[in-house]
């Protein structure tokens, strides 16, 4: 038997590289202006870094008027903070200049209406080593329009802070202090969001259910070890945040999570992630909160 091989030499003519601003920021109304400020890289570069970008002036626009600028923090170089919150419903622009690279700017406005929502029915069943599988509803009343969605579930953590006092010789406890981690859940049933071609149902429009009650299902693992109640019962606390995007960071998430889901694949097509910034990338987006709380107690949630 004989085998034999050969191989293709192909110059690729590679487009100039053009050294350009990028610009990450998100806003909300329940926290002040941040923003990331980076260059772009040469696709020949292996630096996996992005290179910060130190020493720029951004200035904050609203409704076009100029707010003022950015100051950059001391312990984050090429973070640029703004002291003030932003307004559901207004236009904000920022502009970044920075000396030898082009001036980059991009605008979001934040949806002026909290999305309506509630929490439905919850029941449970055993898992694996004897845990338990949470299963939810909750109802999205969408409002008639174009509305773009993303649904996340977080628990509540607690801790003391503590510290040896040598002259009682005791370890004193702080007070109690809550905090929130990202929990994992799956959607049941069929895709809410089936024109995207990503896996990340948690990101949808409103294309399947403009203007109406949508009843959506999900499940995820309880966390069973949390603050006793007053019969002593373990008792979990968790949050799920639905977050009503502004369309351009809509599009941002599902071109982002497409290009991540498909990133292992040789054969696949590029993805190009969309950006919003004009003479730069990245991105500048905007959303707006709705929280619902709910506690479970055995399984059972709290009313």
């Amino acid at each position: 038997m004989l085998l034999t091989s050969c191989e293709l030499v192909v110059d690729v003519d590679l487009p100039e590289f053009k050294p350009s601003l990028v610009i990450n920021s998100v806003i909300h109304p329940d926290t002040t202006f941040t923003i990331d400020l980076s260059t772009n890289r040469s696709i020949l570069d292996s630096n996996y870094d992005f290179p910060r970008v130190s020493g720029a002036t951004l200035s904050l626009h609203e409704d076009g008027t100029l707010k003022g600028t950015f100051s950059e923090s001391n312990d984050f170089p090429g973070r640029y903070t703004f002291d003030a919150y932003p307004s559901p419903g207004a236009t904000y622009k920022i502009v970044a200049e920075k000396s030898g690279l082009p001036a980059a700017e991009a605008q979001a406005a934040i949806p002026l209406e909290k999305t309506v929502a509630e929490i439905g029915e919850t029941s449970y069943r055993k898992s694996e080593y004897d845990g338990q599988i949470i299963k939810l509803n909750y109802t999205i009343d969408d409002p008639k329009g174009e509305d773009f969605y993303e649904v996340k579930l977080y628990v509540a953590g607690y801790y003391r802070e503590s510290y040896y006092d040598e002259e009682k010789d005791t370890v004193i406890l702080g007070e109690e202090q809550r905090y929130l981690s990202e929990w994992y859940y799956w959607t049941l049933g069929a895709n809410v969001n089936e024109f995207e071609d990503t896996n990340a149902d948690y990101i949808f429009d409103d294309e399947l259910f403009d203007g109406q009650k949508k009843r959506i299902t999900i499940e995820f693992d309880n966390l069973i070890y949390h603050t006793p109640d007053a019969d002593g019962n373990d008792t979990s606390y968790y949050t799920l945040q639905i977050r009503r995007l502004a369309k351009d960071y809509y599009r941002y998430l599902i071109t982002s999570n497409l290009q991540y889901d498909l990133g292992g694949n040789g054969f696949s097509e590029p993805v190009q992630v969309y950006s919003n910034i004009k003479n730069g990338y990245g991105i500048f987006g905007a959303y707006q909160t709705t929280l619902l709380e709910f506690a479970l107690v055995k399984g059972e949630r709290v009313k």
